[in-house]
């Protein structure tokens, strides 16, 4: 004999307009092009190629490194980075886009650049791209894909792999490594 059945709650009969699915959560709208130009412009870039672009450009000039680490900063960073946690990242980041606004690449990372990294990276373009369609921010730098074809528009890229990537590489080398602490990595 069956056992009989019993009523769950989780399969209601008539879906509600008011039920939040899994799927809705992912597919999230987009009201507009732009705001998913902002991604179409990052790139994640591995470490030597970053290394190589340091080395060879102007410190706030041709480059800037935010480094949006929070208490796992300590035991490492790459020497001029800007230091902004992520758990501050929302409240400075206009600051940060007025301060970089003529700077030709920004480069992200975080520890592992999956999570943090990108969501900052993202974050700072879109709003740099607001910025610059309201009028807001004057920059020699456009926003665009005429712009980026042409060559004069900022780039924003990811560190690939990370800080932890990026030290295992590189922690030998003072000019891409400062106060690298082997215990905590």
């Amino acid at each position: 004999m069956r056992p009989p059945q019993r009523e769950t709650c989780d399969k209601p009969s008539q879906p509600s307009p008011h039920r939040v699915t899994f799927s809705r959560l992912l597919h999230k709208p987009n009201h507009s092009r732009r705001a998913s130009q902002a991604w179409d412009f990052i790139s994640f870039a591995p470490p030597r190629v970053i290394a190589n672009r340091i080395k060879t450009g102007r410190l706030n000039k041709d480059w800037a490194v935010v480094d949006v680490r929070d208490s796992d900063f300590i035991g490492g960073h790459i020497p001029g980075c800007h230091h902004i946690p992520s758990e501050n990242f929302h409240e400075k980041c206009k600051a940060l886009i007025d301060e970089l606004k003529d700077v030709k690449c920004v480069i992200f990372h975080c520890a592992l650049s999956q999570q943090r990294g990108p969501t900052a990276a993202k974050l700072y373009a879109h709003r740099r791209e607001d910025n610059l369609v309201s009028g807001s921010l004057k920059s020699l730098l456009p926003f665009g894909t005429e712009a980026q074809a042409r060559g004069e528009a900022q780039e924003v890229m990811i560190v690939q792999g990370g800080f932890k990537e990026w030290a295992e590489e590189f922690k030998d080398d003072p000019a891409l490594v400062e106060g690298y602490n082997p215990a905590l990595w």
